[in-house]
C-alpha cells in the first residue's frame, strides 16, 4: 500500500525516508483472517508502535474507509493533528483533527459532511498522534 508521513517529526522524516510497508494477512482459528503491518523502519523507530484499520470516511479525502493507521504511546496528541482519541464510556475509537481548549476537546473531521464535536474534558480518556496511514 501506499504510506504517507502524518506526523511530520524531524526525528521520524529522517529515520523513514523509505521504506517499504506489508500487509500480512494470516488465517486464524476458525479461518479468521489476522492482518498484520510489517515495516521495519516504523518498528525501529517506534518499539512500541500499533495499527488500527479505519472505519468510516470522516477523514476522507485524506484517511479513507479501510486505510490503517500507525500509532505509538510515546506520542500524544497535538493541536490541529490528527489524533485517534479513546472517550470515557466510548466504545472503541475516533479519528479526528484534535483541538484541546481549557474545559473541551473538539474533534474535528475533514470530510465536510461530518460535523465538529465538542466534548467536555471530563469524557476525554486518552489521545495519540498519528504517525502514518497507510493506504490500501
Amino acid at each position: 500500500g501506499l504510506v504517507t508521513l502524518d506526523l511530520q517529526q524531524k526525528a521520524l522524516t529522517e529515520a523513514i525516508k523509505s521504506f517499504e510497508v506489508s500487509l500480512i494477512q494470516v488465517a486464524g482459528e476458525d479461518e479468521e483472517i489476522v492482518e498484520f503491518v510489517c515495516c521495519n523502519e516504523i518498528r525501529n523507530t517506534f518499539p512500541d508502535s500499533f495499527a488500527l484499520q479505519i472505519d468510516g470516511d470522516s477523514m476522507s479525502p485524506q484517511i479513507n474507509d479501510g486505510d490503517i493507521v500507525i500509532l505509538s504511546p510515546s506520542i500524544p496528541a497535538t493541536q490541529g493533528k490528527i489524533a485517534i482519541v479513546q472517550l470515557k464510556d466510548q466504545i472503541g475509537v475516533t479519528c479526528k483533527l484534535i483541538r484541546i481548549t481549557d474545559d473541551s476537546i473538539h474533534l474535528i473531521p475533514i470530510n465536510e459532511r461530518y460535523q465538529t464535536k465538542i466534548i467536555p474534558k471530563e469524557k476525554f480518556n486518552w489521545a495519540l498522534a498519528v504517525v502514518c496511514h497507510i493506504s490500501i
